[in-house]
């Protein structure tokens, strides 16, 4: 037997949507609130610089300045290739003038890199680590990222100086 709501129980609104501010088909539909939610005003020194809610770009999209933020897209990438290829020149030199090791390493800021920056395909990235993780049976060997415990003391510290600026 299937149970019916009784019509004679009162009915109480919790919520209603607030209209859409102006401009929202620019905006994805979000409400202003929904907006602010990405608003880096509020996380300025609180998170790492190179958090993707400072992204010009994305920034730039958020108040619906599309062609801006395609341009900012474009700066944003090139500057990224630059850097790849400043960095891979420099080690270069490096290693002509006998300043690194075998395996290249080097020392930022106290912290020791592996070939940080020479090859792009062997990025190590400054909050986790690549570990072997072996399945039960020890035969099953796959890459897992864990957390090295180095972002909640750095966020604590708010010492973010070993970031690099990638914006």
């Amino acid at each position: 037997r299937s149970r019916r709501h009784d019509d004679s129980v009162s009915r109480q609104k919790l919520w209603q949507s607030l209209p859409l501010p102006p401009g929202a088909e620019r905006m994805y539909f979000f409400h202003e609130f929904t907006c602010q939610l990405n608003d880096p005003a509020y996380n300025r020194g609180d998170v790492a610089p190179t958090d993707s809610r400072f992204r010009p770009d994305q920034r730039l999209m958020e108040v619906g300045e599309w062609d801006k933020a395609n341009q900012e897209k474009y700066r944003l990438e090139e500057k990224q290739r630059q850097k790849r290829r400043d960095f891979q020149q420099g080690l270069l030199q490096q290693q002509d003038e006998g300043q690194l090791d075998a395996s290249g390493s080097l020392s930022v800021k106290g912290i020791d890199i592996q070939n940080d920056w020479g090859d792009p395909t062997d990025h190590k990235p400054l909050w986790f680590t690549v570990a072997d993780d072996v399945d039960d049976t020890q035969e099953l060997v796959t890459p897992s990222v864990m957390y090295n415990g180095r972002y909640w003391p750095t966020k604590h510290l708010r010492n973010w100086g070993m970031c690099p600026d990638i914006f």
